[in-house]
């Protein structure tokens, strides 16, 4: 709800206690002044006399009725009481009030759901459920380390699951956990060419590179990710490892020294293990 519709809801509940009192105002001079019509129309079993009534569902459908024709049928001209009368109109014009504003809020309330629910189809939230659905069917048996699985799941939802990076990366974390190096680095290739900025898919194709000592492939991979992602402190601190096992010390220490600016607390102690290399 917004805060318009809140303070109209909150507005509503005062005004039903509010009624209730004028109620209670109403029924209060009739028996003063006109017992006769209030015994006619059983006010006095408008409410429970004693908590046991309250707790066994005090029914005052006959009162309420009685009330409702008293107010709308304007039967409070034949008892020719000003102050009554004056109580009556007011009353009624409180219920006018009353339904006004609660079918403003409902009103306000269908509007807003209408226009937050797209046609079928086109519906972002159907697709999104679709697409966790599907990537589910995949992250449930990595999580359960049954890798085999979650390989043969991914296939078995191809051609789309070759087209979601995140899914290929995941593939690739599978192949990688059953210790296929090569397979997994082919998944970690074709996650970032799907999603450029995925850093994991990169890390892990470092990881495995590395074992390789393919360091001009690796640095490479990384020039092209911090190109397009120069804010991010981790992969300067990659970079910087490969530049240390290729020998370029000072792109090396460029490199974590920028890390550690951006806020790679690691990388500023690599900054004081590098300077003897100035």
């Amino acid at each position: 709800m917004t805060s318009i519709q809140i303070v109209m809801f909150a507005l509503l509940m005062l005004m039903v206690l509010v009624w209730f009192w004028y109620v209670n105002k109403l029924s209060a001079k009739l028996r003063e002044r006109h017992p006769e019509k209030y015994d006619e129309m059983g006010l006095e079993g408008m409410w429970p006399k004693d908590a046991a009534g309250w707790l066994a569902g005090h029914n005052n459908a006959g009162p309420v009725m009685a009330l409702v024709r008293f107010l709308w049928r304007r039967e409070d001209a034949d008892l020719q009481d000003m102050e009554v009368s004056d109580l009556v109109s007011f009353m009624r014009l409180f219920v006018c009030v009353y339904l006004v504003l609660f079918l403003a809020l409902v009103f306000s309330i269908l509007t807003m759901e209408v226009r937050g629910r797209p046609q079928r189809d086109t519906n972002t939230a159907d697709v999104s459920s679709a697409v966790e659905q599907r990537r589910e069917k995949v992250y449930a048996p990595f999580r359960e380390k049954r890798y085999a699985d979650a390989i043969a799941a991914y296939e078995a939802l191809q051609p789309e699951s070759g087209r979601d990076a995140e899914l290929t990366y995941w593939r690739g974390m599978a192949h990688w956990r059953l210790g296929d190096a090569d397979q997994a680095l082919r998944d970690f290739r074709r996650a970032i060419v799907l999603d450029p900025a995925n850093y994991d898919a990169h890390r892990y194709a470092d990881r495995i590179m590395s074992n390789q000592q393919r360091w001009d492939e690796i640095l490479e991979m990384w020039n092209r990710y911090i190109e397009k992602n120069p804010a991010n402190a981790a992969a300067y601190f990659e970079r910087g490892g490969t530049n240390y096992h290729k020998g370029n010390m000072a792109a090396a220490q460029a490199d974590v020294a920028r890390a550690c600016e951006l806020g790679k607390h690691e990388a500023c102690a690599w900054v004081e293990r590098l300077k003897p290399w100035q």
